[in-house]
């Protein structure tokens, strides 16, 4: 039975409200209210990364501490809970992780770069974790029970909230940078005109940018005078009044 994440209450005990208001922060915890709960390591979102089944981000987490390529892949699997009964401290001698038979050195930029793609496939195709993450919008995100040497954990509070901080604020910024490339399309119809005499110029340009404002005059002396082109009109051109019709 799938969980109810919007749930006030489990197993009888009452759900956490984790934002502060004062600090205007969001403490990410598995028994705190919605949306906290959904963005903890421990919540089921499963996805898949790199051709494995991860049932939950602390599934793929618990299972980089793993050499072992079937014991890996079982622990990624697996649900939050599960797998976190899992944890191993071994890898903390050498600082050596493991992904598909590959050595990796926790503290290389490499493994940051790895934890990176496995939050952004989780991001993607997560539609639950990345509702969850984007109501946070304008919200400082905290970790605050995590351990923050990142030579005893696989993944520090700073680390895990900044990276998903970056996610949510990289794709507002990508809509936002799509919304204002739109609108810039739309602002780049071309009307060029050939045969006008200076004196003529500034009255007939003024009097298109009123008729036609959405379209950009420029004078092209090797284009017939009564047509227009436009990257929206079959072919690139049409008439002047049969544009000015529309």
């Amino acid at each position: 039975m799938e969980e109810n994440y919007w749930a006030t209450e489990r197993n009888g005990h009452k759900l956490k409200d984790m934002y502060n208001p004062e600090t205007n922060t969001l403490d990410i915890r598995s028994n705190g209210l919605y949306p906290s709960n959904v963005l903890s390591n421990l919540c089921s979102n499963g996805f898949r990364f790199d051709g494995r089944i991860c049932g939950s981000m602390e599934g793929f987490l618990q299972s980089l501490k793993r050499k072992d390529p079937d014991k890996q892949r079982q622990i990624c699997s697996m649900k939050g809970g599960n797998a976190r009964k899992l944890s191993v401290a071994s890898w903390q001698t050498d600082q050596i992780v493991w992904w598909k038979g590959q050595a990796i050195d926790r503290q290389s930029e490499e493994y940051q770069r790895l934890i990176r793609r496995a939050y952004q496939a989780m991001f993607e195709q997560s539609e639950r974790f990345r509702a969850a993450l984007m109501q946070t919008r304008g919200i400082t995100l905290v970790h605050t029970s995590g351990e923050p040497n990142p030579y005893k954990t696989i993944l520090t509070p700073a680390e895990f909230c900044g990276i998903l901080m970056d996610l949510r604020d990289n794709y507002d910024l990508r809509d936002k940078t799509k919304e204002l490339e739109e609108k810039s399309v739309s602002k780049k119809k071309l009307i060029y005109l050939q045969g006008l005499e200076s004196s003529a110029v500034n009255e007939t340009v003024q009097a298109l940018h009123e008729l036609l404002p959405d379209f950009e005059v420029v004078i092209a002396p090797d284009i017939p005078v009564d047509l227009i082109f436009s990257p929206t009109l079959p072919g690139g051109f049409g008439h002047l009044d049969a544009i000015a019709s529309k």
